[in-house]
């Protein structure tokens, strides 16, 4: 767990630049966020098929799940809530 913590920490300088990067081309953010979307789908039902994960998810609820994650870890003295956060995220995707 301490290492997707870690892992979103280091890259909250890259969330930082994010929306100035998306503000500079038209339809940009909409695609990235489609994208991602898309990817969480595709892990998803990877999951599913595996009977890992549940039936019922919704990629874009994981996807805003995993986004407000984020912005929690990239503050150091909240890495401990981040990681109990990503376990309870963890734990409810599980079948």
């Amino acid at each position: 767990m301490e290492h997707f913590v870690d892992y979103m920490l280091t890259k909250q300088g890259m969330a930082d630049a994010l929306p100035a990067i998306l503000a500079t081309r038209e339809g940009l953010r909409a695609h990235s966020r489609e994208a991602l979307r898309n990817a969480v789908a595709s892990l998803l039902r990877a999951g599913e098929a595996a009977g890992q994960l549940r039936p019922d998810l919704d990629p874009g609820d994981v996807l805003m799940a995993l986004g407000g994650i984020t912005l929690i870890s990239g503050h150091e003295h909240q890495r401990e809530l981040a990681s109990r956060l990503i376990s309870l995220l963890l734990e409810g995707l599980a079948v």
